[in-house]
């Protein structure tokens, strides 16, 4: 039985606002789903709404002079439309978050140098190791593939690890930004466990008995 492109195109974006498909250009597919190197842009199609709420969250914490490190992903990418304006300096190796703020001259872009990697639209490697070496920030903003209140944060990434320790070393308050969706335990490598961060923002559909076992860990989490 056939359908209206107009019906298809409806439901899939219904199915895509409930965080059950991820929906691109033509089509969707399952939220479960994931290619070895799922590209960036489709993962700003997934759970939009949310995301949007925690990275206005996320830029009420911090203020006018500060540093902060904006590291890679696309839920950290979103605070950038709330950035503008801002009197700060940010510490990228994301060419996302790059695009979005270069044109704002109130803002201070320090971009790490660094092998390109194409899917993730961002640097890596020694010489974006390096870099971090020489530099000091108020707050660092990271995202995770998964996170659990018994094992911390972690990605699919493992080749990503040594970053995400540098920028944690480089900054005094580090900020995890992850939807709610990525609480499980099922990603391979820990980039931080529970006593290294300071604030878990997440989405308002994480359960209480979460949000507690964190906190009884010493991470504060907001759920917005």
């Amino acid at each position: 039985m056939g359908g209206s492109e107009s019906t298809a195109r409806r439901i899939l974006n219904r199915l895509n606002e409930k965080g059950r498909i991820l929906r691109y250009h033509g089509g969707g597919h399952s939220a479960d789903y994931q290619s070895p190197l799922a590209s960036v842009q489709s993962r700003f199609e997934l759970r939009p709404e949310e995301k949007d709420r925690i990275a206005r969250a996320a830029v009420s914490q911090f203020y006018s002079g500060d540093v902060v490190v904006l590291l890679g992903g696309t839920t950290v990418a979103a605070m950038c439309r709330y950035m503008r304006g801002m009197k700060i300096t940010v510490i990228t190796n994301s060419m996302l978050v790059f695009d979005e703020l270069r044109n704002s001259p109130e803002i201070q872009i320090i971009l790490l140098g660094g092998q390109y990697n194409l899917e993730e639209m961002e640097t890596r490697g020694v010489m974006t190791h390096n870099n971090l070496k020489m530099l000091r920030a108020n707050c660092l903003f990271m995202g995770a593939s998964n996170f659990h209140p018994d094992f911390g944060f972690m990605t699919t990434d493992i080749n990503s690890v040594e970053l995400y320790q540098l920028c944690m070393d480089a900054s005094r308050k580090k900020f995890i930004l992850a939807d709610s969706s990525k609480f499980g335990e099922s990603a391979s490598a820990v980039i931080a466990r529970c006593d290294m961060i300071d604030c878990l923002i997440t989405g308002k559909n994480l359960p209480p008995e979460v949000c507690k076992a964190f906190n009884a860990k010493g991470v504060e989490v907001l759920a917005v």
